[in-house]
C-alpha cells in the first residue's frame, strides 16, 4: 500500500505535462541529478539517528519513500522531461485521450528514483548483505505489483489505440467508453491472482499439517479458493490476504506469519481472512466506489461545467471524499472480520494472540489508515464477550452500510447506462466524423430524432466539404482563414472537424472561438 500513493503522484504528473503546466525549460540532463539523492539522503537518515536526533531522522526516514515521486514533478514540470520527449524521442508520448506505449519513457525516470530508494532502504540499518538483499527484493516485488495494473493500463488503451475505428468507438461513444473501463477493471481483477503471483515470489502452500489443518477448516466453512499459497517476503512482513474473486481466488500466507503463528492462531487468522469473503466487504467497497465517482461523473454532466478548474475541484473533493471514507469502512471491517473469526473457530483468545504477535508491542497503539491499533481490536473483541449485544450492533450497522452501498451504487450504475444509450445515437455521428465519413454521418443523423442543433450543424458543414477539404491539415488551415475572415461560427466547425480527424491539439483555438461565440450570443 505504501507506494500507492506515490505512483498516483507520478501519474498526475503525467496528466499536468500534457496539459502543459510546465515552467518551460528543457534541460532533460537533469533526470540525472535525483539518482543521486535517495543515498544521500539515507545517509542524511542514519547521521541524524547517530546523533540522536531520532525525530528529525524519523521525518528523513519516512520522505525518503516519497523523493522518487518529488523528483519526478521537479524533473518533469520544472526541467521539462516529458517535452523532451515528445519533441525529440517520441512525439506520440501522451497520458491523456489516449496512453501511447512510448508514456513509458516518461515515466521512466520515476521507475528508476523507486528503484534507487528501495536500495537505499535497504542500506539503512546495520544488517549483513543477504539480509540488505532480501529487503530489496521484496520492496522491488511490491513496488512492481503495484505499478502492474497502471502499465497493462497503458499499455491496453496503446493497443486499441492502434485501431482507427476501435478508437473512435470508444473514445466518442459513451457507452463503447463506459464498458470498456468496466471489461479493463474486471479483466484486472480476475487476472491479478496470477499476476502478482507472478510478480511477488510466491509458491504452493507445502503439503503438511499445516496444509491439511487449513484445507480442513475451509472445508468446514465451506470457503473454497484456487489455491493456498506461501508468500516468499524475506521474513519482511507477517500478512494473510485473500486475492481474487469467485474461482480465480487464492488465499496468500507470507513466511513470516507461518513461522510466527502455532496452529490455533493460524486458523483464527485464516477465519479472518474468509470473514472478509463471506460479509461480502471487497463487493461493498467497489458498490460505494462505484456510487461516489459515477456519481461525480454523472453530475459533472448535469452541471455542465466549462471551468476545468472547477471540474478539478470537485474530482479532488471525490477523491478525499473516497480516501476517508474507504478507511473509516475499512477499520470498521477489519474488525468485523475479527469477531467473524471468533465466531466460527470459538477460540477468541487464539485471535487476540495472533493480533498481539503480528502486531507487536512497539505499534500496539498505533492506528492506520486501514487498521485499528492491535489494543482497540483487543480491547474490542474481549468487550464482545461481556457484551454479546456488541457484535450484533457492530454486525448491523455494517449490514445496512453494505445494502445502502448496494442500492446506491446499483441505482447510480442504472443512471450512467441510462445517460450513455440515450447519447448513443449522437455518439455515432461523432465517431463518423471522425473517422471522415461525413455522407455516412449525414443518412445516420435523419434517423435521429431531437438531434442536437450543434451536431447538425457540424454535420451539415461537413457534407459541404469537397473530398480535398476533408483532411485534417485542410480542415486546419480553412478553419484558419474563417477565423482570419471574421467568421467564428466556420471556423468553430472546421477546426471541432480537424480536431475529431486527429489535427494537433486545438484545444486553445477552439475555447477562444467557443467564446467569442457565446459572448455574440448574450
Amino acid at each position: 500500500m505504501g507506494h500507492i500513493a506515490p505512483i498516483f503522484v507520478a501519474l498526475a504528473v503525467l496528466i499536468a505535462a500534457d496539459e502543459a503546466w510546465t515552467s518551460g525549460l528543457e534541460w532533460p540532463w537533469a533526470a540525472l541529478v535525483p539518482l543521486t539523492l535517495p543515498h544521500l539522503w539515507s545517509w542524511a537518515t542514519k547521521r541524524a539517528f547517530v546523533a540522536g536526533h531520532f525525530r528529525f531522522g524519523g521525518f528523513l526516514y519516512t520522505s525518503l519513500g516519497w523523493l522518487p515521486a518529488l523528483s519526478f514533478v521537479v524533473v518533469v514540470l520544472g526541467f521539462g522531461w516529458a517535452g523532451w520527449i515528445a519533441r525529440v524521442l517520441a512525439p506520440d508520448a501522451t497520458a491523456l485521450d489516449w496512453p501511447h506505449v512510448s508514456v513509458l519513457l516518461v515515466l521512466a525516470p520515476f521507475v528508476g528514483y523507486s528503484l534507487l530508494a528501495i536500495d537505499a532502504r535497504a542500506r539503512l540499518g546495520d544488517m549483513r548483505s543477504e539480509e540488505q538483499a532480501r529487503q530489496r527484493r521484496f520492496h522491488t516485488r511490491m513496488f512492481l505489483a503495484t505499478l502492474a495494473p497502471v502499465l497493462l493500463l497503458i499499455v491496453a488503451s496503446w493497443l486499441i489505440g492502434l485501431n482507427d475505428t476501435l478508437r473512435a468507438n470508444v473514445e466518442h461513444v459513451a457507452l463503447w467508453s463506459g464498458l470498456f473501463a468496466a471489461v479493463l477493471v474486471v479483466a484486472t481483477m480476475l487476472l491479478l491472482p496470477s499476476m502478482l503471483r507472478r510478480v511477488w515470489q510466491t509458491s504452493p502452500l507445502p503439503a503438511g499439517p499445516v496444509r491439511r489443518a487449513l484445507e480442513g477448516f475451509a472445508a468446514r466453512c465451506g470457503f473454497r479458493c484456487r489455491e493456498l499459497v506461501l508468500w516468499h517476503t524475506g521474513f519482511q512482513m507477517s500478512n494473510a490476504a485473500v486475492v481474487g474473486l469467485g474461482g480465480s481466488r487464492i488465499v496468500m500466507f507470507t513466511d513470516l506469519l507461518l513461522s510466527q503463528l502455532p496452529e490455533r492462531e493460524l486458523l483464527a487468522v485464516f477465519a479472518h481472512e474468509i470473514g472478509h469473503v463471506v460479509r461480502h466487504h471487497v463487493l461493498v467497497f467497489v458498490a460505494w466506489s462505484l456510487a461516489l465517482f459515477l456519481g461525480m461523473e454523472l453530475t459533472l454532466v448535469r452541471l455542465e461545467l466549462d471551468s476545468e478548474l472547477a471540474a478539478g475541484a470537485l474530482l479532488l473533493a471525490t477523491l478525499g471524499v473516497w480516501y476517508f471514507a474507504f478507511g473509516w469502512y475499512s477499520r470498521r471491517i477489519e474488525v468485523e472480520a475479527d469477531m467473524y473469526s471468533v465466531a466460527v473457530t470459538g477460540d477468541m483468545e487464539a485471535m487476540v494472540a495472533a493480533l498481539e504477535r503480528v502486531g507487536g508491542p512497539a505499534s500496539r497503539a498505533l492506528h492506520s489508515w486501514r487498521h485499528f491499533s492491535t489494543q482497540t481490536r483487543v480491547e474490542l473483541l474481549r468487550s464482545s464477550i461481556v457484551d454479546p449485544s456488541l457484535v450484533e450492533r457492530w454486525t448491523r450497522q455494517l449490514r445496512w452500510i453494505g445494502r445502502a452501498g448496494l442500492a446506491l451504487g446499483a441505482t447510480v450504475l442504472a443512471a450512467q447506462a441510462w445517460t450513455l444509450l440515450e447519447s448513443y445515437p449522437s455518439d455515432r455521428l461523432v465517431v463518423e466524423l471522425a473517422l471522415g465519413r461525413y455522407e455516412h454521418a449525414a443518412r445516420l443523423a435523419r434517423d435521429v430524432r431531437e438531434l442536437d442543433p450543434d451536431l447538425a450543424s457540424l454535420i451539415a458543414r461537413a457534407e459541404s466539404l469537397r473530398e480535398d477539404q476533408r483532411v485534417p491539415q485542410a480542415l486546419v488551415d480553412a478553419g484558419q482563414s474563417a477565423r482570419a475572415a471574421n467568421q467564428p461560427s466556420v471556423a468553430f466547425e472546421l477546426l471541432s472537424l480537424a480536431q475529431l480527424r486527429g489535427a494537433p491539439d486545438l484545444s486553445d483555438d477552439l475555447d477562444s472561438l467557443a467564446e467569442l461565440l457565446r459572448t455574440e450570443s448574450r
